[in-house]
Parts: C-alpha cells; sequence; structure tokens
C-alpha cells in the first residue's frame, strides 16, 4: 500500500493533468480571441460571419452538457478528456490548412466537441482522487486557472500567428494538444484503483473485450440512460431552486465571454483605437482578475452563503453600469475607465460558480448530474445570443470590417448585452421569491 505522502503526489500529478487538459480546451475554445480582425482579412468574411462560427461552436458546447456526463460514466473521465484533445487537435489542424469556410465549419465543430468533452471530465476525474470535503476547493482552483488559458490566446498566439503566420500559428496549437493527450493516455487514471489508459489498451488482449473495469459496455444502454436523463428535465424545470441557478449562470458570466472570446479585442482597437499591446494587457487583465477574484470567493460565498443572490445581483448591476459608463462617454473613453471595465467583466466567470451551488442546494442527489449540465447551458445560451447580436449588429451598421470599425457603431453593437442581464435579472428576483417560499435555502 502507497503512503498518504505517495498518494497525494500522484493526486497532484492527475490534477496537474486534468488542469492543463481543461486549459488546453479553452484555448482551443477562445483561440479566435485576439484573431478576429485577422481572421476577417485571413477568410474575407465579415462580422456576423466570424461570430457565427464562435456561435456554432458554443451550440455545439451546449447541446453536449447532458450526454457528456453519461459518457463520462460510462467510460471513464481519461478516455472522454483524451477524445476531446484528439478532436480539438484534428480540428486546429484544418483550421491551420483551411481555404474553403466549409473546412473552418468542419473545423470548429471538432474542436467545440472536444472542449465539451472536457470540463465535465476533469471535475469527474477531481472526485476519483480528492476528498469530498476538498473538492469545492480544488473545482474554483481548476475552473480559474484552466480559464487562464485565455492569456494564450489573447497574446502568445495572435503573436506568433502574426509573425509566424496562421498556419504555423495554429499547427502550434494543435501540435500542443496532441502531446498534452498523448500524455494523457500514458499517465492519466480515473481513479488510485484503475491503470492508465495505455496500460489498459496494451493489455486489453488478456482479458474479454466484452467487459472493461467497469463491467459491459452496451451501445444501447448509452442512449438509453440519455433518453432517461432527458425524461427528468420536466421534474427537475418544476424545482424553483433549479430555475434560480440556471438563471444565475445565464446572467453572470456571458460579458466575460464576449469581451474575451471574441469582440473585446476588436472593440478595444478597431472601436476605441488602442494600440495591439495595450488592448492585449487589458484582456490579460481580466483573465488574471477573474483568477484572482475566484480564489477569493470561495470562502466568501460559503461563509455569507445566506446572501449569495445578493451577492450575484450586485456584481451584475456592477458589469452593466460599467459597460453603461464605457458605452456612454463622451469622446473617447480614458484607459483608467478600460481598466474598471475589465476588472468588473472578470467578476462575471467566478460568481457565475455560485449557480452550481445553488442548484446543489435544491435538487435531489439523484438528479444533481442533470441539473449541472442544464444549469451550465444557462451561460452559453446568453454567450450565443450576445455574440451574434453583435456581430450583426455591426453588418447593419456598416462597421462588419476591420476597415470599417469605428467607436460609435461598436457602442450600439455591444449594448446588446443589456437585453440579456434585464432579462437574466427579471428571473432571478421572481425565481430567488419563489425559493424562498419553498424554503429550501435556509
Amino acid at each position: 500500500m502507497q503512503s498518504p505522502e505517495r498518494v497525494n503526489k500522484i493526486a497532484l500529478v492527475m490534477w496537474l493533468l486534468g488542469l492543463l487538459s481543461y486549459a488546453m480546451a479553452v484555448i482551443n475554445r477562445s483561440s479566435f480571441a485576439a484573431l478576429g480582425p485577422i481572421a476577417q482579412d485571413h477568410f474575407g468574411v465579415e462580422a456576423a460571419v466570424l461570430g457565427s462560427f464562435a456561435v456554432m461552436q458554443l451550440i455545439l458546447y451546449v447541446s453536449m452538457q447532458i450526454p457528456v456526463g453519461i459518457l463520462v460514466h460510462r467510460f471513464g473521465p481519461t478516455v472522454v478528456i483524451v477524445t476531446g484533445g484528439l478532436l480539438m487537435a484534428l480540428g486546429q489542424a484544418l483550421l491551420a490548412v483551411a481555404g474553403d469556410i466549409w473546412v473552418v465549419v468542419l473545423a470548429r465543430v471538432l474542436v467545440g466537441i472536444g472542449d465539451a468533452l472536457t470540463f465535465v471530465s476533469v471535475l469527474r476525474l477531481q472526485a476519483h482522487w480528492f476528498p469530498v470535503r476538498q473538492l469545492p476547493i480544488w473545482t474554483q482552483v481548476t475552473s480559474q486557472l484552466g480559464m487562464a488559458g485565455q492569456v494564450v490566446s489573447v497574446l502568445p498566439l495572435a503573436l506568433l500567428v502574426t509573425t509566424a503566420g496562421w498556419a504555423t500559428g495554429f499547427l502550434s496549437v494543435a501540435g500542443a494538444t496532441l502531446l498534452l493527450s498523448l500524455a494523457s493516455i500514458v499517465l492519466l487514471k480515473d481513479s488510485p484503483l484503475r491503470k492508465s489508459l495505455f496500460v489498459r489498451v496494451m493489455s486489453a488482449g488478456r482479458r474479454s473485450r466484452r467487459t472493461t473495469d467497469t463491467g459491459t459496455i452496451r451501445t444501447g444502454s448509452v442512449f438509453s440512460d440519455m433518453a432517461a436523463q432527458f425524461r427528468q428535465l420536466p421534474q427537475l424545470l418544476r424545482i424553483p431552486g433549479v430555475r434560480l441557478a440556471f438563471w444565475v449562470h445565464f446572467t453572470t458570466p456571458f460579458s466575460a465571454g464576449v469581451t474575451l472570446m471574441l469582440w473585446g479585442y476588436p472593440f478595444l482597437t478597431g472601436g476605441v483605437g488602442l494600440d495591439r499591446s495595450t488592448a492585449s494587457s487589458l484582456l490579460i487583465l481580466t483573465v488574471l482578475a477573474s483568477v484572482i477574484i475566484g480564489l477569493m470567493l470561495g470562502p466568501i460565498s460559503a461563509r455569507f452563503y445566506t446572501f449569495r443572490v445578493q451577492l450575484v445581483v450586485g456584481s451584475i448591476v456592477l458589469i452593466a453600469l460599467s459597460w453603461l459608463a464605457v458605452l456612454l462617454w463622451p469622446g473617447t473613453p480614458p484607459l483608467w475607465l478600460l481598466i474598471e471595465l475589465m476588472i468588473a467583466v472578470a467578476l462575471g466567470s467566478p460568481m457565475s460558480m455560485i449557480s452550481f451551488d445553488i442548484a446543489r442546494a435544491f435538487t435531489p442527489p439523484r438528479q444533481i448530474s442533470l441539473a449541472t449540465g442544464f444549469v451550465n447551458t444557462g451561460g452559453f445560451i446568453s454567450l450565443i445570443f450576445t455574440l451574434f447580436a453583435v456581430g450583426i449588429g455591426l453588418d447593419l451598421l456598416d462597421a462588419g470590417s476591420p476597415e470599417t470599425y469605428n467607436l460609435p457603431d461598436f457602442r450600439l453593437a455591444m449594448a446588446a448585452q443589456f437585453a440579456c442581464w434585464i432579462i437574466g435579472l427579471a428571473f432571478i428576483l421572481r425565481e430567488s421569491g419563489l425559493a424562498k417560499a419553498t424554503q429550501a435555502i435556509s
């Protein structure tokens, strides 16, 4: 038997591999973050088309949240993480050499599916390696440090594409993703009781092909499990606390996604008129601030859990007011105001994690996985709407290309975010009252 110290070291190695896998997924997801204008020039497309790439990828992510949980349960987190990594590597390689739009679409589909497979798998991996009482801490740390992968997309990748070319930049991302997937095949283990995927594959000939360590794998049962899960959704939606959690996730993180994933860099450079270095630094500030806020928020939300809805509402109001100040500022917004905006936007991602705490407080244990997947779709639905709305808005204003970007039109287009804040806040206040009436939150 291994000593506790040895087991702890192995658990940290498994966590690190999972963290790197999630960070790599974030890099792949947000690889257009600082490349909006470059991508438009490279493929010769308008803003709405560029936005549709991100929207399509996110639609795939949202639609797969519940199925991914079932796949992880059936096949184990390592298999799903590795599959996600290989799909993302293939997608980025295709994007590197794409000459036609249909190839770009296929590439983003592969990246979107691979990304969707990763985060839930990493969370399940952690549950097998750390004590239950430590899981909230590790989840917050993994989420925020993993999201720091956006820093790579914002600055190093953009610099590499600019200096070495489009193909070199995206082939580099594909290569790094592939190498990490190969390392996961050799080193990553689902739990202390299981071997690595490499060892299991190599010894497969000495076992029955019809069974694995977890039992018989029957494809039909996977689909029946999915059907059974989906049939529970109506019952789940009758719980006010679950609906509250959904709207919290719907309203908190999308502005950070809009800023970091696609439109922040064009807004800061083509709209406000900042140079590339300053714009990239502001986006990196958002990522770093999000990490710091997330690490601080865990203990705060745990201690003052009865005020978590008020905490969420306050953060949403602060983000919305910060955008309002920037969009209504006469002339070019000053740098100090843009810095404040980036820090305010950084609140969104950590605050969205509170939605899962709310869901767990209201959901019966047998339905927690389904509730988590459902709640996780909220922020991505609002993000999909906003990404597409900004692109459509710029095109309608004849400002849909880097040559025609300007601050007045960006102000109007970015105002699309307020629709989601208004709708989300209204439902949060409504469902919060209904949830309190059920006395499910102490």
